[in-house]
């Protein structure tokens, strides 16, 4: 689950950025030549994109509007009952989301070493402590939701002396924060795919379908809880 996150962020970004350089025109062909790399950079400063100050003009219900690129990306030409104030708590609620996810995304280490696996393994282990004076508050800790994985580590370029140090890095992880954001992950991505649907397929012109908006903050509560993580030398 915790790796699975990752991917559902990569995905989500791809197809981020594929509409908002690209409309929905030839989007299958921008995500197949996507340069992955230069994506990865705009994830990890995606708090400075513009993609939250852009707007684009649509035809919703008929009429001809301007409408913020973000509401553009996921939902498209949706039309609803909202209110401009409740569009702004979903827009503002979604860019909380997207900077999260671009923020653990930035800090995927474990990722790489499992994608390769030769740099991933599992060493279970367990901390206790306790106070001489006080020896019934302990304090117990063990790794059975943690990962462990190897990194290495370059000489500064400054120092001709110092060798490569190779690093073993435990860090832990939360199933059930991981498994939220998987959700809400879907939720956005499948906001994208059925209001073009039902906008550009015939067959689906004026059908009734659901899409999901964010204005409930308190599903955003989960991601409040972060991970940690220990480094132990080789």
């Amino acid at each position: 689950m915790h790796f699975l996150y990752f991917q559902m962020i990569e995905a989500l970004f791809e197809i981020t950025f594929a509409i908002a350089e690209h409309d929905n025109r030839n989007l299958w062909l921008s995500l197949t030549i996507s340069n992955w790399k230069d994506n990865y950079q705009k994830i990890s400063h995606f708090s400075e994109s513009d993609i939250f100050t852009r707007t684009t003009s649509a035809t919703i219900n008929g009429d001809k509007t301007i409408i913020p690129l973000l509401r553009w990306v996921f939902y498209f030409h949706c039309h609803s009952r909202m209110t401009d104030t409740e569009w702004e708590t979903n827009l503002a609620n979604i860019k909380r989301l997207l900077l999260v996810f671009a923020k653990d995304f930035s800090n995927r280490d474990e990722y790489n070493a499992y994608k390769h696996s030769l740099r991933f393994y599992s060493a279970p282990f367990s901390i206790t402590m306790w106070r001489d004076n006080k020896p019934s508050m302990i304090i117990q800790n063990d790794s059975k939701d943690s990962i462990t994985y190897l990194k290495k580590q370059k000489r500064p370029d400054s120092d001709s002396q110092a060798k490569d140090r190779l690093t073993s890095i435990t860090k832990s992880f939360n199933f059930e924060r991981d498994y939220h954001c998987c959700l809400l992950i879907y939720e956005l991505i499948s906001n994208v795919i059925n209001t073009r649907k039902h906008a550009i397929l015939k067959e689906l012109d004026k059908k009734e379908f659901q899409f999901t908006i964010f204005n409930d903050s308190s599903r955003l509560n989960i991601l409040q809880t972060g991970t940690t993580q220990v480094e132990f030398d080789a």
